[in-house]
């Protein structure tokens, strides 16, 4: 895929996420970004990023992993979040919804999914 190579322990987007992905996918297909779209589904959970407390990215690549490059999610002219790509822009490293009710997701998604792939661990 991009060279990120993920460890295999951790969950797929897909898999964690399953609702959200979708969408934000379907985001992305929507607004011609089909290479990403088509990748996120199977790109790691890496959990919440760390850079303060709370902070509201969701890591889909290694914290570090990021380019310069970001992709504001948009429907109908409203930014719903934004996703930063990795140098090669072939995939998403992290995504922020500041809007996620717009795409009929709970607020705390990301705490759900932090909370649903420790269980395990």
């Amino acid at each position: 895929m991009t060279g990120l190579n993920p460890p295999d322990d951790l969950p797929a987007m897909a898999v964690i996420l399953p609702e959200v992905t979708a969408q934000i996918a379907a985001v992305l297909h929507q607004m011609g970004y089909r290479d990403l779209a088509e990748t996120l589904p199977c790109q790691r959970f890496y959990g919440r990023c760390p850079c303060k407390p709370g902070c509201t990215f969701a890591l889909t690549a290694p914290q570090g992993s990021s380019g310069t490059g970001m992709v504001r999610l948009e429907i109908d002219g409203q930014t719903i979040g934004q996703a930063s790509v990795s140098p090669d822009r072939r995939a998403i490293t992290d995504v922020e919804l500041t809007d996620p009710q717009t795409l009929g997701i709970p607020t705390t998604w990301l705490d759900q999914a932090i909370a649903s792939s420790t269980k395990d661990h």
